[in-house]
């Protein structure tokens, strides 16, 4: 819908942002803040038992110079919900008022002041950027599912994140995705306010970036993927016009593109398409430091460069191993006339060529840890994901950091019992686990700590073979993620993200995404004197049916549904196990969610 956008100025937009009268807590009665469902949660928020209804037709003011694409995206959520907008006279309030005139340094480029009170809606920021982010939030506030006029809490909220990279990876050559998924994915973080969609492209197992120089890196190195050898497969990757189209899609979304070509190691699928590149005579994934080498990676990199304008590109620099360079003249030669000592130095004389090209072009880099080990320049962002380590020695260096542990952050693991999930990566990772997550910058000086320039969740595809996968493992893990990114540390409380989370599930059941559906919050290992238990259980599903068995059998929409608190009866050393699935409203199923009950011989210790 295209509709012209009327401004007016900060005078006027402030006289009547305060006309609207926001309630205050002495006027009227506040409730908790978590009663929003907000995620993330905001810097500062102010909720009340009073509502706001937006009419089936609502009067939309803007104020500022970057307030446009804002609008568009109001105009869409409006329309989606059955909703129209309208100017409003010029001697009238508006129902919404859009202002990037806030001229606010409290609340940087990215903060936003939101304000919802008896009259109307009020939007304001320094930039779009934070425009959008205050409209993200407003829409969280809607019913999730609920279409025409809607009734919403007044609140008055400003915010602004902790971190300035708020990041998702996403690996495409492990298995590659196609173009609607991968624009969902991006549109989805965005909502959740994250801003930086690290592109893994390249990889061992697929080469997924047209490149019109080298046209064999699609006509054979794309020709595979995890579960089938190069060659074997279809022939899948990104065109240019793909890649410009989905760019255009971020930058609507004030979401960076950081696209990772990988360098020197896990590039098997490039010399699978250009042999002349790896060292002889050992076959190998890890380039051989030829000319010919260097020539390739610059011109490749040239079309890199010109499809992504972000200021990083992600060269890897991960997992090298060194058997090719030892075996090969070509390799020990290099190192003999650079006084390389290892191949540590090998590597970081490399990815210094890279470096300095991309420096040349008004790039930066970023690197995996591993490339400490050989030193680098301080122009390098780290992405620490061996454990907290690399990213809090790359801050202690003096290099920007980005802290993607895989401990926490890499959500190819299971999320709960492995035998009942895809399968995925040995280690479970839990909603829990990676809430608790956040950089310990203690051992950080304060100018160190401005190093750390936030946290990235990582989707390594070896095991997620579709999208539905992909969702299921991304969600709800990526919330957390969210949260770890955006909010303050001091304000992140667990018991309140669980009860927020209930306002999200609705949402993302409305957007398609095959989340992974949480079992019952009260469900945990417990050991008693009692002989009786009652065990009782509350979805954080709205809508959704359990059904239960406590015989160790698969629970299935056939077994018991849960009604009420469930009795269980126990005799001195036995062990019950309940095990609980949660059924959606549109059918989809859980995995099983079990707790075990032990009965245990009362002062047993003591009678013996």
């Amino acid at each position: 819908m295209k509709r012209s956008v009327t401004v007016f100025s900060l005078a006027f937009a402030m006289s009547v942002s305060c006309a609207k009268g926001a309630p205050t807590s002495t006027t009227a009665q506040e409730i908790a803040a978590q009663e929003l469902g907000l995620i993330p949660e905001p810097l500062s928020v102010q909720a009340f038992a009073a509502t706001y209804t937006v009419a089936a037709k609502s009067s939309v003011r803007t104020s500022g110079s970057d307030s446009q694409n804002a609008v568009l995206f109001l105009e869409a959520f409006l329309e989606q919900r059955g909703l129209t907008v309208s100017d409003p006279a010029a001697t009238e309030p508006a129902a919404i008022q859009l202002s990037t005139d806030a001229n606010d340094p409290t609340i940087g480029p990215e903060g936003y002041h939101l304000i919802v009170a008896n009259s109307g809606i009020t939007i304001s920021a320094n930039t779009g950027q934070g425009l959008f982010y205050g409209l993200q939030t407003l829409e969280q506030m809607f019913p999730p599912t609920h279409a025409g006029p809607a009734t919403i809490h007044q609140a008055q909220i400003t915010d602004k994140p902790e971190y300035p990279w708020r990041g998702i990876m996403l690996d495409v050559s492990r298995h590659y995705f196609p173009v609607p998924f991968v624009e969902q994915l991006i549109d989805v973080a965005a909502s959740y306010k994250l801003n930086t969609f690290h592109w893994h492209l390249v990889d061992d197992e697929g080469w997924r970036i047209q490149i019109r120089k080298y046209p064999r890196l699609t006509q054979v190195g794309s020709c595979g993927d995890h579960d089938h050898p190069l060659g074997s497969a279809p022939c899948r990757f990104y065109t240019q016009q793909d890649i410009r189209d989905i760019v255009a899609y971020a930058k609507k979304r004030y979401v960076t593109i950081v696209p990772e070509i990988e360098v020197p190691g896990h590039s098997a699928a490039a010399l699978a398409a250009y042999p002349e590149l790896a060292c002889k005579p050992i076959a190998s994934n890890v380039y051989c430091p030829s000319q010919q080498t260097f020539r390739f990676l610059e011109n490749v990199m040239n079309e890199v460069m010109e499809l992504f304008p972000s200021s990083d590109i992600h060269i890897g620099g991960d997992e090298v191993s060194p058997k090719a360079w030892d075996a090969s003249p070509l390799a020990q030669s290099v190192m003999q006339q650079n006084h390389l000592s290892d191949a540590h130095a090998l590597q970081a004389w490399m990815d210094q060529r890279i470096e300095e090209y991309l420096a040349r072009h008004g790039r930066r880099t970023t690197e995996w840890d591993e490339v400490l080990a050989g030193g680098v320049s301080k122009n390098v962002i780290v992405m620490g994901w061996r454990g907290t380590n690399g990213g809090i020695l790359a801050a202690a260096h003096g290099n920007d950091a980005v802290m993607a542990p895989g401990t926490w952050m890499y959500f190819n693991r299971y999320e709960g019992p492995s035998a009942w999930e895809p399968l995925g990566a040995n280690q479970i990772d839990t909603l829990h686990d990676v809430y608790a997550y956040g950089p310990d910058l203690r051992s950080l000086s304060a100018e160190e700590r401005g190093h750390i320039l936030g946290v990235e969740g990582c989707l390594w595809t070896e095991f997620v073979p579709t999208t539905n996968v992909a969702w299921f493992r991304l969600f709800p893990r990526l919330l957390a993620l969210s949260e770890m990114a955006w909010t303050a540390p001091a304000q992140k409380n667990w018991n309140s993200f669980q009860q927020r989370t209930i306002n999200q599930y609705p949402r993302l059941e409305a957007r398609g995404i095959s989340f992974y559906i949480p079992g019952p919050n009260e469900l945990k290992d417990t050991v008693t004197e009692a002989q009786h238990l009652a065990v009782t259980l509350t979805s954080p599903v709205p809508d959704s049916t359990m059904y239960y068995t406590l015989d160790g059998s698969y629970p299935t929409p056939s077994a018991k549904q849960y009604s009420a608190p469930i009795s269980i009866n126990l005799n001195p050393g036995d062990e019950v196990r309940l095990r609980v699935v949660t059924v959606l409203a549109n059918g989809r199923s859980s995995t099983p969610a079990e707790a075990s009950y032990i009965r245990r011989w009362k002062n047993l210790t003591k009678d013996n």
